[in-house]
C-alpha cells in the first residue's frame, strides 16, 4: 500500500445505552447519528457492537413473519447510512441493513471475526444464554479485492469534504428479535481505518486523475454501497422485473433472498418451471433493452459464489451421516434432506471472477449501467418468484456502483 495506515476508535456517547434490571438498553428501537472525524481518507469503519444479555437469557423469534425475525440477534444492528457531502450534493455513500453488512463480508472480505460467527450459529437456534456479546459490521469503503496502484484512489475523501459525514446506525426492536428476555447494554465502538495522505500524493492522484479523464477533480473515484428492497406480495407467481438503481458502474450485485407463506425462510424465492425442484430450478437473468446480460439458476451462482471463499462443509456425524450446523453459516445451514444449502446468499462478481487470487487493478469488467441510463432504458433482475401465502417473500439487492468517466481505468494498457 502506498499509504501508512491509521487505525483509530471512538466511543460516540450517542452509541452507548444500560439498563438496570429487567429492561431492555434505551438504545433498542431507535436511530442515533454521529458526526465522523474528517482527518483523513476512510477506508474502512469496523462497527463493534457490544451487548449483554440478562439473567435468564432470551427466547429468540419463534413466530417469523418478517425477515428481521428469522436473522433474529444479527439484526440488532438493523439499518446502516453514511451520508455525505462533498460541495457538490448531499448524498448516502452508504445505506443498508446491518446483516447485509454481514453477507456481504462474507462474499467479497474472505471471513467474519469468530465472535460473530459463533452469533451466526446461535442465531439459528431457540435461545441465547445470559452473557456478554459482540457482533462486528465490517463497511468496506475500498471493495476488499482492490489493489494498487487503483486501491488509493478509493478511499472516500472526506478530508476534502466541507461538512463531516454523518453515521446514523438504527437498532433492533428487542421484540423483533425474541419473545422473552433482555439485552440490557449495548454499545458500539467506531473503528476507523484510515490512509495518511501526503501533499505529493494529493497532487499525484489530482494530475493523474486529470490526465485519465476522471470526473472528480480531486483523482479519487466516486462511490456507493446500497441495498434496494424488493418484496413480493403473496398470491404473486408470475415473471417479476427488479429494477437496479442507475446510473453507474457496478462492481457486484449481492442477492440475499427470504421466502414468505405462513413463516419466512431463508430460502431462495425460484418458483422453478413446475415449483421448486431439485434440477427443474427456474431460469433468471440481468437483463437491460431485451439484450440477456447474464442468465442463471440460483444453484449456479451459489455455486461460483462459494468459490470465491473459504467454507465449511459441515460437521457429520458418523452414526447417521447427518451434516450439521457449523458456525459462520448466516441463513441456515445444510436443510434435511439434502446434501447442500440454499442459494439464499449469493452474488455476481463484475470485478474479478473471484478464482484466480489475483487483486484487482482495473475496472473493464464493471457491470455498465450508464448506457442504458443515457438511453433510457433499464437494468433488471427477470424471474419467477415461487407463489406463497400469508407473507410476503424478499429479495434484497445490493451492490458497489462507481460513478464518472471511468475509461481510464477500463482500457488495455
Amino acid at each position: 500500500m502506498f499509504l501508512q495506515q491509521r487505525f483509530n476508535f471512538f466511543t460516540p456517547p450517542q452509541f452507548q445505552g444500560s439498563a438496570s434490571g429487567a429492561n431492555n438498553s434505551p438504545l433498542l428501537g431507535t436511530s442515533q447519528k454521529w458526526q465522523i472525524d474528517r482527518t483523513w481518507p476512510i477506508e474502512e469503519i469496523i462497527l463493534h457492537v457490544n451487548f449483554t444479555v440478562n439473567s435468564g437469557g432470551l427466547t429468540l423469534q419463534s413466530t417469523v413473519t418478517n425477515p428481521d425475525n428469522f436473522d433474529n440477534i444479527l439484526t440488532l444492528l438493523q439499518h446502516v447510512n453514511l451520508s455525505t457531502n462533498d460541495g457538490k450534493q448531499p448524498r448516502s455513500v452508504v445505506d443498508c441493513n446491518g446483516i447485509a453488512l454481514l453477507e456481504y463480508a462474507t462474499l467479497t472480505g474472505v471471513n467474519l471475526d469468530q465472535a460473530t460467527l459463533l452469533l451466526a450459529a446461535m442465531s439459528q437456534g431457540t435461545s441465547l444464554a445470559a452473557g456478554n456479546y459482540t457482533i462486528t459490521y465490517r463497511i468496506p469503503c475500498v471493495e476488499p479485492w482492490i489493489g494498487e496502484p487503483l486501491r488509493s484512489r478509493m478511499y472516500l475523501p472526506v478530508h476534502l469534504y466541507p461538512q463531516d459525514p454523518v453515521l446514523t446506525l438504527s437498532f433492533q426492536q428487542g421484540s423483533q428479535m425474541y419473545s422473552a428476555g433482555n439485552i440490557n447494554y449495548v454499545g458500539v465502538e467506531v473503528e476507523l481505518l484510515r490512509r495518511q495522505p501526503t501533499r505529493q500524493s494529493e497532487a499525484f492522484l489530482q494530475a493523474d486523475g486529470k490526465r485519465r479523464g476522471l470526473t472528480n477533480p480531486s483523482g479519487y473515484i466516486d462511490f456507493d454501497l446500497i441495498e434496494t428492497p424488493f418484496s413480493i406480495a403473496p398470491g404473486i407467481g408470475t415473471e417479476q422485473r427488479f429494477p437496479l438503481p442507475i446510473p453507474g458502474e457496478y462492481a457486484n450485485l449481492m442477492f440475499r433472498h427470504y421466502q414468505g407463506g405462513a413463516a419466512v425462510t431463508r430460502k431462495e424465492i425460484d418458483n422453478g418451471a413446475t415449483g421448486t425442484s431439485f434440477g427443474n430450478e427456474g431460469r433468471w437473468r440481468l437483463e437491460t433493452g431485451s439484450v440477456v446480460i447474464r442468465e442463471w439458476r440460483w444453484k449456479q451462482l451459489r455455486a461460483l459464489t462459494e468459490y470465491q471463499r473459504p467454507m465449511n462443509a459441515g460437521i457429520v456425524t458418523p452414526s447417521s451421516g447427518t451434516a450439521t450446523l457449523t458456525y459462520g453459516v448466516i441463513g441456515g445451514g445444510f436443510p434435511s434432506g439434502q446434501g447442500f444449502r440454499y442459494a439464499n446468499s449469493v452474488a455476481l462478481n463484475f470485478l474479478s471472477d473471484g478464482l484466480s487470487g489475483d487483486n484487482c487493478t482495473e475496472l473493464g469488467s464493471l457491470l455498465d449501467c450508464n448506457t442504458p441510463a443515457n438511453n433510457g432504458l433499464k437494468m433488471e433482475i427477470i424471474g419467477t418468484p415461487t407463489s406463497v401465502a400469508t407473507n410476503a417473500s424478499y429479495l434484497y439487492v445490493m451492490g458497489r456502483r462507481y460513478f464518472g468517466n471511468l475509461d481510464g481505468w477500463s482500457a488495455f494498457a
